[in-house]
């Protein structure tokens, strides 16, 4: 498995500065955000994206776009694809809906697996796999939606990330894990609970040591996770950030994987 981060973790930093730190992390692989960093209808920050992180010797694990399946217009997948491209992405992200399972119409849901075939075929011709954010209010909030998203598709280069939710146990997070890891390539790692007076908390990665030691050894069952990737650290802070990619990169080690 890669340790990676993703560039939403600093937003408030360019693109120079986002790929010094993740040398200086040590880490692999960057997945690049589609809102600020390398947006799809700015190809010159792609450009710019794709020859610093491999001038610094990192890797392009994933293409992180903002595109909401059944909301967004599918005409901007095109110039998404082309984006996931330039900067030579084998995966671009992608959101499914923006409602939950359970909000959402039977219309609205035929739409969103009609449009997804469609989005599926594009992707194709830029050789690209598609992967689901595992989010909270989409269709792919949790694992028996995000399997009859997936089956209903019936695409193959349609998956999904992985990640914990903080809304449920750690028991729960693990069965869901287990439950969506054939289709899962990307998982997005942090630790954030929700706590009485903050939901949503966030934690460095080594407070939840337990929790992940037991998704990675869930993840090392599959031969199709790619890469794991860090986002959103405690207090936004370059201090945290490295500390979490000592610790996770630490953790894979022991873990022989």
């Amino acid at each position: 498995m890669n340790i990676g981060m993703t560039s939403v973790t600093f937003r408030n930093k360019n693109i120079s500065e986002i790929v010094n730190i993740a040398k200086k992390a040590n880490i692999d692989t960057i997945e690049w955000g589609g809102d600020i960093h390398c947006p799809p209808d700015n190809p010159d920050k792609a450009v710019l994206a794709a020859q610093l992180t491999v001038e610094h010797g990192l890797k392009i694990s994933s293409y992180g776009s903002y595109f909401k399946l059944g909301v967004s217009n599918i005409s901007e997948f095109e110039s998404v694809c082309s984006s996931a491209k330039l900067l030579s992405a084998p995966v671009v992200r992608i959101w499914g809906f923006n409602k939950s399972p359970a909000e959402t119409s039977r219309d609205e849901y035929d739409k969103c697996v009609s449009e997804a075939k469609i989005l599926s075929d594009t992707a194709k011709k830029y050789s690209l796999t598609v992967c689901f954010e595992y989010h909270r209010n989409t269709l792919t909030q949790d694992s028996n939606s995000a399997q009859r998203l997936i089956y209903d598709i019936g695409k193959e280069n349609m998956k999904l990330y992985w990640q914990p939710n903080p809304d449920i146990s750690h028991e729960k997070n693990c069965s869901e894990l287990k439950c969506v890891l054939p289709y899962v390539i990307n998982i997005h790692c942090f630790h954030w609970i929700n706590e009485e007076n903050e939901k949503n908390a966030r934690h460095l990665l080594s407070e939840g040591k337990k929790d992940w030691n037991n998704y990675i050894s869930i993840a090392s069952q599959s031969r199709k996770i790619q890469n794991m990737i860090i986002e959103f650290v405690k207090d936004d802070s370059d201090e945290n950030f490295l500390n979490d990619a000592v610790f996770l990169k630490n953790l894979i080690k022991t873990s022989n994987i």
